[in-house]
């Protein structure tokens, strides 16, 4: 059963989406294990991080079925890298409930947050379909593309409003149309992107924030070492990043890279102190 409701608005033709999936109750078996983890699993020390991967390995794959149920796609995810990116995943949603800012935040962010873990690599391709030196820079475009395939099955938007899924289905053209053969997507048609998913989803509904903050999560410049190619320069930052937005994106950018880190507790402070440097850009 659906966990949310939703209703259709005739004054602009657009569903709006009111009542949003609720996390805890699509994954109760994967949370109780990322829950576990964090209980009973100490890595504030300094064990490898090769024991992180074990243990968040034996503690959630049982819950991989429940993800498959709602996210397909994650099937296939856990053979990409031999099984790597299901892991950092996995790490990364360790990392988020165990951040102290964390419990800052509102319930609806909070729950916004973790579809964003799950979602962010989702279409992240890397061995056996690249080689093992290669990288997928284009991962958050088209991560952002099944996105949008997500909210589909979640809001049936082709069954009960054919139109907004026109225009969905062209906004994923787009994204599509801005990546290169080289994995790389094209920052200069981020701006025609944006535009485009403002016309179809509210700016600050649960759907275009999750939608978003998984285009973007490698959009801003980040310490040198986890130097991506193409990266917004300030002015973009300051079109498309604005103070709210930030509030958000900072903390899945702090731990989509800080799990890396887990066992080194001076190696996250440097890191989340770079990234706060930053990330002032955008104020």
């Amino acid at each position: 059963t659906w966990v949310f409701s939703w209703r259709m608005k005739k004054e602009d033709g657009n569903i709006k989406w009111e009542i949003e999936p609720n996390f805890d109750e699509y994954f109760p078996g994967l949370l109780a294990g990322i829950m576990d983890l964090t209980k009973k699993v100490d890595f504030s020390g300094k064990l490898p991080i090769e024991k992180l991967k074990e243990e968040t390995t034996r503690f959630c794959t049982p819950f991989y079925p429940e993800i498959e149920k709602t996210l397909p796609r994650w099937a296939e995810l856990k053979n990409m890298s031999e099984g790597s990116v299901t892991n950092h995943v996995l790490r990364m949603l360790y990392c988020l409930l165990i951040d102290p800012e964390y419990p800052s935040f509102s319930d609806r962010e909070k729950n916004i947050f973790k579809w964003v873990v799950l979602l962010h690599d989702i279409k992240k391709k890397g061995t056996p379909i690249l080689p093992p030196s290669a990288r997928d820079y284009s991962h958050p475009y088209t991560s952002a593309i099944e996105t949008l395939n997500v909210f589909n099955s979640f809001y049936k938007i082709e069954e009960s409003s054919p139109e907004t899924w026109k225009k969905l289905s062209h906004l994923q053209k787009l994204i599509k149309a801005a990546i290169t053969e080289k994995y790389l997507p094209l920052l200069n048609k981020m701006d025609e992107i944006l535009t485009e998913a403002m016309s179809i989803m509210p700016k600050t509904s649960f759907c275009f924030l999750v939608f978003k903050l998984v285009i973007i999560h490698q959009a801003l410049p980040t310490l040198e070492e986890f130097h991506y190619p193409v990266q917004f320069i300030d002015k973009e930052i300051q079109k498309n990043v604005d103070l709210d937005f930030l509030r958000l994106l900072r903390i899945v950018m702090i731990n989509d890279s800080i799990n890396y880190h887990i066992p080194s507790p001076e190696k996250q402070k440097y890191y989340r102190d770079g990234l706060e440097k930053l990330l002032q850009k955008a104020k």
